[in-house]
């Protein structure tokens, strides 16, 4: 038998409405942005946060850590030696299919005229 914890009904606000509920929110024009200001920003969203060797180097990073770690936890909990390997090399692999997979699934989506 599970114990549950009692529910506190929430009091309201003597049954007025919150004021900041009521009001409706606009715009300024200071707020709105021309539409060749919207498409630099998309563009710059477009754009790499960081160099492809700088991207490949921490990828390779990640993927040997994580192959260690799971070979190292295979190898110290059963002792099978080649269980560990090969599902180290099968963790740190999957790194790099999920990084060429991305790759290609963005670029179907690309334009190909630049």
């Amino acid at each position: 038998m599970s114990k549950q914890r009692p529910q506190h009904k929430k009091s309201s606000q003597s049954g007025k409405p919150s004021s900041a509920a009521n009001t409706p929110k606009t715009q300024s024009n200071k707020e709105q942005t021309n539409p060749a200001e919207m498409n630099t920003l998309l563009r710059s969203l477009r754009e790499p946060w960081i160099q492809k060797r700088s991207a490949m180097i921490a990828i390779a990073v990640v993927s040997v850590a994580l192959m260690v770690l799971v070979a190292w936890n295979i190898i110290k909990g059963s002792g099978d030696w080649g269980q560990g390997l090969l599902w180290g090399f099968v963790f740190g692999a999957s790194v790099w299919l999920v990084y060429y997979g991305m790759n290609w699934f963005h670029s179907l989506f690309k334009s190909k005229n630049k």
